[in-house]
């Protein structure tokens, strides 16, 4: 093998480990979140990140804090589940954007009825990696569409779901933001849906951001 062929080979090897890594980090922030592991989700940003999702939109910091006070008041059977599905990650250089399908998964007694509102969405990550580790700069849900079910059959369950207030909802998350409304919470308001303006933007700024990295390299 030539020296070019070897200088190849190690740069794609090195491409590898990074996409790895990448996703490794992707897999402790969701860990980390469900299981309560708090300074392990914390270990997965830097520290100036920031945070969009359905609940919250500001710091990273203040998403673990809340994320710790809204897990320390559940309700006993109250559960919370991120799984995560197919990933795409462009990198360059010290840079990366990582877009992940996700699948959250909330548990909670809605006027007394356990139900399970499970929400699709893509999670679209800014990475930077500093000192040989890669986090999290920026993590935005791109929301899809959701829906919302009883654990099981119950007499009372058309009630409840005529019960919800819909109103003003965004259609790609309107049963997560229905029964956070039931139970006394409310929807972030820049929520960004699929296919629109706002999906479009955010990933012309991923581009950006790329972009910068690659111009500065």
């Amino acid at each position: 093998m030539n020296g070019a062929a070897m200088r190849e080979r190690a740069g794609d090897d090195r491409g590898l480990a990074d996409h790895e890594s990448i996703r490794e980090v992707l897999r402790r922030w969701a860990y980390g979140r469900d299981q309560g592991k708090w300074d392990q989700l914390a270990a997965c940003y830097h520290p100036e990140a920031t945070m969009a999702i359905s609940w919250y939109s500001g710091p990273a910091a203040g998403f673990v804090e809340r994320s710790k006070a809204l897990t320390d008041a559940r309700a006993p059977g109250d559960t919370t589940k991120h799984l995560l599905g197919n990933s795409v990650i462009e990198r360059r250089g010290s840079r990366a954007v990582a877009e992940s399908d996700a699948t959250v998964i909330v548990r909670a007694k809605l006027d007394g009825v356990a139900a399970d509102t499970t929400a699709y969405l893509r999670f679209l990550d800014l990475m930077e990696q500093r000192d040989g580790t890669w986090r999290i700069v920026a993590r935005t849900g791109i929301y899809e569409h959701d829906r919302v079910d009883p654990v099981a059959p119950d007499p009372h369950w058309p009630t409840v779901y005529a019960s919800f207030d819909f109103s003003g909802l965004p259609e790609s998350c309107m049963h997560l933001g229905a029964t956070m409304r039931l139970r006394g919470r409310s929807l972030a308001s820049d929520i960004v849906g699929r296919g629109s303006a706002e999906e479009s933007a955010l990933k012309a700024t991923a581009e950006r951001w790329l972009q910068e990295k690659a111009a500065a390299a």
